[in-house]
């Protein structure tokens, strides 16, 4: 029953309740860590054109092809919906960049030409953002803002993209200060 409770019943990943323990985990224990949050690009359009199931069927591939990219030490969680986390222990931003570099090739080979996927004309990518504790946030909260602000990022720059925690700083320093000057 437990682990049923940690489990994310479609894709057989860790859910999101089981990340966020793991996360708060992790900043306890002081070490440097990593965060990979992905996203899935457009999504959406496989269940409106080739129904749920197909849907379903897309999500278990794909953390079956972040399973694979992940290295043996990491945790791979389904986040939510067509969200998906990996928690990289005792990484630096370099190991991070790795990571999510090989989760990024890996999804598109889900997609790729050849595929039962590219066949029925769907393009599987993923937006990418990456955090790294301690550098990039001093607590879960902060670490878990920086991932989905670089998420954020690369969603925001199309299919496919990475971006970095730094990266999501700059562009809510962007956002704010336009914000301000909208307000005159």
């Amino acid at each position: 029953a437990e682990v049923r409770a940690r489990t994310d019943g479609l894709t057989g990943l860790l859910n999101h309740g089981a990340f966020k323990d793991w996360l708060v985990e992790s900043v306890a224990a002081g070490e440097a860590f990593g965060v990979v949050m992905v996203d899935l690009d457009e999504f959406k359009a496989i269940n409106d054109t080739l129904g749920h199931q197909a849907g379903d069927q897309a999500l278990r591939e794909v953390a079956r092809a972040i399973l694979g990219a992940a290295r043996d030490s990491d945790a791979v969680f389904r986040y939510g919906g067509d969200e998906f986390a990996v928690l990289l222990p005792r990484s630096d931003a370099s190991g991070v960049a790795g990571v999510a570099e090989r989760v990024r090739v890996a999804v598109e080979a889900v997609g790729a030409p050849g595929t039962t996927w590219a066949a029925e004309g769907v393009r599987l990518s993923a937006s990418i953002g990456t955090a790294a504790f301690p550098m990039d946030g001093a607590d879960a909260e902060a670490i878990l803002l920086a991932a989905d602000r670089a998420c954020f990022v690369a969603k925001r720059h199309g299919r496919g993209r990475i971006a970095t925690a730094l990266e999501g700083v700059a562009l809510a320093a962007e956002v704010k200060f336009v914000a301000h000057w909208e307000l005159y």
